[in-house]
């Protein structure tokens, strides 16, 4: 494939060779309409994504949703979490990344987490089941445990076995699975938590819709998305924003689009500590309808800006 724009430097590109994950063979399926607002009518942003896999990245001009087509199946998607993801991202940043030495970082990030969601605790509210969409080692699952006088049930749902055993040694029950497919039965959450998982899901909108269903009345739900636009001005490209295990690009507009939509009332919202993500704490509402305009209008002023970042990386 012929390159749009460099993201990897030679030492990079050869760690991210050695990993050995060929994407091109990987079955898919094409994106029909956007998951958010159902148009069809699309600007093609990109072509590749940051470790170079030829994959097209597409900004929905009714709504300013931002994803990548196609997208493998969920037997891809599982293998690649099982075997490829975290390799891609040590070889990305040039150290070792995995189910043991992550935890040091989500340690502190569980951490920040209890604060957030101590306004809640302080107001009594005593949660019997905990959910993490995407649990990963269960680190975090186990620190909000102690926020409570009365241990909840923790279930921790992640793709990624590896990272499952990790939460089994601390006593947290798994699901080897995705959100979109699992059937839940007639389990219910005061608690659901999607940390750092909702742009990996392949169906943002049906998982959103699935987790509604399953939180109680009074249920609380949290989650943080990767700012798209505060992630390609930092690299300077859209390319150095991509990478294909996030199937979407969101922005803060259209992320409270998608919560609206599903039917959840954003209580509190913030900026992380890693200035990357957007924090938000929900309470379950009525879906509401989507607001089509504004939502365009900053579709328009989102590409505006992304013409401009390219003509100014085309010039240097």
């Amino acid at each position: 494939m012929t390159l749009f724009t460099q993201t990897l430097t030679a030492e990079q590109e050869a760690r991210v060779a050695q990993v050995g994950f060929d994407y091109r063979s990987r079955s898919k399926n094409e994106v029909k309409a956007c998951n958010l607002c159902d148009s069809a009518v699309w600007t093609k942003l990109a072509y590749h994504d940051r470790y170079y896999h030829e994959t097209d990245v597409y900004m929905c001009r009714s709504c300013g949703n931002v994803f990548i087509t196609p997208v493998m199946i969920e037997e891809e998607y599982h293998e690649f979490y099982t075997r490829y993801y975290r390799p891609l991202v040590s070889a990305y940043h040039g150290r070792r990344i995995d189910a043991i030495t992550l935890q040091d970082d989500q340690r502190p990030y569980a951490d920040d987490l209890a604060d957030l969601l101590r306004f809640q605790t302080r107001a009594g509210f005593e949660p019997r089941s905990i959910l993490d969409v995407g649990g990963s080692t269960g680190i975090t699952l186990k620190r909000l445990e102690k926020e409570f006088q009365r241990p909840p049930r923790l279930l921790c749902l992640d793709p990624a076995v590896n990272e499952l055993h990790e939460a089994r040694k601390l006593g947290v029950e798994v699901i080897d699975g995705f959100v979109e497919t699992h059937n839940f039965g007639s389990a219910r959450f005061d608690l659901v938590l999607m940390c750092q998982t909702i742009d990996h899901l392949v169906d943002i909108k049906r998982s959103l819709t699935k987790i509604h269903s399953i939180l109680s009345t009074d249920g609380v739900l949290f989650v943080d998305v990767v700012d798209f636009r505060k992630v390609y001005l930092n690299t300077g490209s859209v390319e150095g924003a991509i990478k294909l295990d996030h199937c979407y690009y969101l922005t803060d507009l259209v992320t409270e689009a998608y919560l609206e939509v599903a039917g959840f009332d954003i209580i509190r919202k913030g900026i992380a500590r890693d200035k990357v993500h957007i924090n938000y704490v929900c309470k379950k509402t009525r879906p509401r309808p989507l607001n089509l305009e504004v939502l365009a209008a900053g579709a328009e002023r989102m590409y505006a800006e992304i013409r401009q970042l390219r003509d100014q990386l085309i010039q240097r």
